[in-house]
């Protein structure tokens, strides 16, 4: 396999995109300390709406744009692209959505399991701050004071916080229905098959959107969006931290490269602190 296609796949593994989408080219400018990596849709393949999320037939391409993505060492990181517009019987010619990035937005969506997490927690508080406002309009102060136990990690309560907590969660309380919800969703990272993760996601999916917790409803529609790259990181467990902890070591290694004959010694030292990256696990 030639370099050019290992950084492609490499590329493609990081930012958890596969088909129809693929890297077609990754070109470092060494002068403008910059990484540019043009994405391309593979023709022939059903477009999505992302109304209805319907399949259906491709339009045209809107016009190039670019994406700004976490550096990569000391280079600026930048995604190109044209996006598919979809033609929707509905709902008429609509641009795509990308798995990279928010909709309209010109920096990628992190889902690599922090950022879930995070759209999570802040749909709980959500929740939370709207509830205790229609239970105080009846004289109910049951949830004042309580946002530390909705919002941090039971693991780290006192054993006082824990009986609190004990108590409120079995209440019939929206923020507790809320916190159940996002505390079964961790159970999504335990497959290793994406069938069944699939399985549990549409399941839970139809739980959340049935709930009417609209807070919870709209990150479920969000992570349904993106649910290709979230069962990517099942089978690869590849997440930004692996690379900036790679990243960390090799500029440390550059700083004591000065003393090196050539770029061959400076490679041996990267592979025996580093190790060879495995990119293709069977």
């Amino acid at each position: 396999m030639s370099i050019d296609n290992e950084l492609q796949k490499h590329y493609a593994l990081l930012l958890g995109i596969g088909s129809p989408w693929e890297v077609k080219t990754v070109e470092l400018k060494l002068q403008e300390k910059k990484v540019e990596i043009e994405l391309g849709w593979q023709w022939g393949s059903a477009a999505k709406c992302p109304e209805c999320g319907g399949e259906c037939s491709i339009h045209d391409r809107a016009p190039e744009r670019p994406w700004r993505h976490l550096d990569t060492m000391p280079f600026t990181t930048l995604i190109r692209a044209r996006t598919p517009r979809a033609e929707c019987p509905e709902h008429g010619v609509k641009t795509m959505t990308v798995p990279w990035a928010v909709p309209q937005g010109r920096f990628p969506l992190l889902f690599d399991r922090f950022h879930v997490s995070k759209c999570l927690n802040e749909s709980v508080d959500q929740v939370r701050r709207q509830e205790p406002k229609e239970l105080l309009a009846e004289g109910d102060e049951t949830l004042t004071g309580t946002r530390p136990l909705w919002l941090y990690n039971p693991q780290h309560f006192s054993q006082e916080q824990r009986d609190e907590f004990s108590g409120l969660k079995d209440q019939q309380l929206k923020v507790a229905r809320a916190w159940t919800m996002q505390e079964l969703f961790s159970k999504f990272w335990e497959y290793q098959e994406a069938g069944w993760a699939r399985r549990f996601f549409k399941d839970w999916f139809g739980w959340v959107s049935r709930s009417q917790l609209k807070p919870m409803a709209d990150v479920a529609r969000r992570l349904k969006r993106h649910l290709e790259n979230l069962l990517t990181y099942l089978r690869h467990h590849i997440t930004n931290a692996v690379t900036e902890g790679l990243n960390s070591k090799i500029q440390s290694i550059k700083s004591a490269a000065r003393g090196f004959r050539n770029f061959q010694n400076y490679r041996i030292r990267i592979l025996f602190f580093c190790g060879k990256l495995n990119l293709y696990p069977l």
